[in-house]
């Protein structure tokens, strides 16, 4: 059980330093941070751009590695991130895939669901999305997304809706 159970959300540029000898202590106070409850990393695979091996993202992975063992009982670390970019992120240390051994994969947005997170943002700006709107961004949101290839759109309908 978790001491307090708090949730500390990074991404590559809270735990990436920009010189060499930046990025251990920056990935270590955000750990730290975390301590007693939950490390969500946002976009983990960013921590390995894909075609750079010269990058610091790599430090910033072995030191998240080695302090998930230091403190295995006293943090839980969630990776987030599009499942074709997370097994990049998997394989850049061998010690990643037994501490991260479940995989929790969510279905893409339907339209309906896109169009309801329009509504949704203009209720929280005090605006009404008429029903004749509502139509027309369903069938536009269904034409665009029929169209978008499936790289183009894997992943990032949410953002899309939001247009």
């Amino acid at each position: 059980m978790l001491a307090r159970g708090h949730l500390v959300e990074v991404d590559r540029g809270m735990l990436v330093g920009e010189y060499v000898g930046h990025t251990a202590p920056k990935t270590q106070a955000a750990f730290r941070r975390a301590i007693g409850g939950v490390l969500f990393i946002d976009e983990a695979y960013a921590l390995v751009p894909a075609g750079q091996s010269n990058d610091f993202g790599q430090e910033a992975i072995s030191t998240l590695v080695k302090l998930m063992e230091d403190h295995r009982d006293q943090v839980v670390v969630i990776v987030a991130g599009y499942p074709d970019q997370m097994g990049r992120f998997i394989a850049a240390n061998p010690g990643l895939s037994s501490r991260f051994n479940r995989t929790l994969t969510f279905d893409d947005y339907t339209v309906d669901e896109l169009v309801e997170i329009v509504v949704h943002h203009a209720a929280d700006h005090e605006y009404e999305v008429p029903t004749a709107t509502r139509a027309r961004r369903w069938s536009a949101t269904s034409q665009t997304v029929r169209a978008a290839s499936a790289r183009a759109m894997a992943g990032s309908p949410g953002r899309f809706s939001r247009r």
